[in-house]
């Protein structure tokens, strides 16, 4: 029989399985030895018996039947449908920002454009005021 202490972290399954797995936690067995019995009636078939050592042990659990990894999938397809679902509407929101942003920039070239305009008429009027008092 073997005994898993674990503390409080056996009260959160993910933590306890995430920290079995990366080995901040382990499990201790209490060693044994089997000895056959001969069998009491006489039919031939041993009895094994299991006597404690005593002893107890770090355990991996990583090859040992006892224990299996096993990834819950049940749930997966649900939370790749909605993780599709947010980031179609992730690209969505990045298209239409990206349309504001071109709109902006042909704006801000456009006051641009309409700055150096009135920059230039304003110089040519200087220009001809000048000349008309020299």
């Amino acid at each position: 029989k073997r005994v898993i202490y674990a503390g409080s972290q056996l009260d959160n399954k993910d933590l306890f399985q995430n920290a079995l797995r990366q080995g901040t936690i382990f499990m201790e067995a209490l060693g044994y030895t089997t000895e056959k019995e001969e069998s009491e009636d006489g039919n031939g078939q041993d009895k094994t018996k299991y006597v404690s050592t005593g002893v107890w042990s770090k355990m991996a659990w990583q090859g040992n039947s006892d224990f299996s990894d096993d990834y819950y999938t049940e749930d997966d397809a649900l939370a790749e449908a909605q993780y599709q679902a947010k980031m179609q509407r992730l690209q969505s929101k990045d298209k239409l920002l990206d349309n504001e942003l071109k709109q902006i920039e042909t704006q801000q070239k456009a006051v641009s454009a309409e700055i150096e305009s009135v920059q230039k008429v304003l110089s040519d009027n200087v220009d001809k005021s000048f000349k008309v008092f020299s």
